[in-house]
């Protein structure tokens, strides 16, 4: 019952949020932004999500698509290889296309075709600011490997991992609470009504592309 009650409220906080969000807070925070050609290399949607909030270009090819992190961690390990090396496509039962890289697979869960795909991905990839890559990915499913091998990436400006495990607190590390299945999800709905999303709870995600 308990359950049941908590996803009522999460699902009133998020369309009031939603709304908020639109009229108000969007316009908030744009106003603060003043770096407006960064490229955010995004293990999920969380990425294309900063981006549409802050009605910035989409500087980078990894907009609305999924990793998973054994391949994310691959993809940032070599990115001007993988970015630059053409895509094929799998056959699955899945709804939206799903590629490969060489050895890593993407899906491409917000697109309708392939055709799409490859022109969203060549256009954005030519939009790279190589001086300014931001590194966003979430823990879902990482091992602690995974997360020592992310601890040790380099090449890039900044970089965040998102984690609800404590056994995870690398140094680039930001830690949030209170998050249930598929965290990774959960990250880009609203804590309140006020239209932050979960992120904004412990990370200023503006501030963070300012400096």
């Amino acid at each position: 019952m308990n359950k049941y009650l908590n996803i009522v409220k999460v699902i009133s906080r998020d369309k009031i949020g939603r709304i908020v969000r639109k009229v108000y807070r969007n316009s908030k925070e744009r106003k603060k932004l003043k770096n407006n050609n960064f490229t955010i290399l995004s293990q999920n949607c969380i990425g294309s999500i900063m981006y549409h909030d802050l009605g910035v270009k989409f500087f980078s090819p990894t907009i609305n698509m999924l990793f998973e992190p054994k391949d994310f961690l691959k993809f940032l390990s070599n990115v001007k290889y993988y970015i630059y090396k053409e895509i094929e496509f799998m056959e699955t039962d899945k709804k939206y296309p799903v590629g490969k890289i060489d050895d890593i697979k993407i899906d491409f869960v917000h697109y309708k075709s392939k055709e799409e795909v490859l022109e969203k991905w060549n256009k954005r990839r030519e939009r790279i600011n190589w001086n300014k890559l931001y590194v966003i990915a979430c823990d879902d499913n990482m091992s602690e490997d995974d997360v020592k091998k992310f601890d040790h990436l380099s090449g890039f400006q900044k970089k965040i991992l998102f984690t609800n495990n404590k056994k995870h607190l690398i140094k680039n590390a930001i830690y949030i609470d209170n998050l249930f299945d598929k965290a990774d999800a959960r990250l880009l709905n609203f804590c309140d009504f006020s239209g932050r999303r979960y992120y904004q709870k412990v990370f200023d995600y503006v501030k963070w592309i300012n400096k």
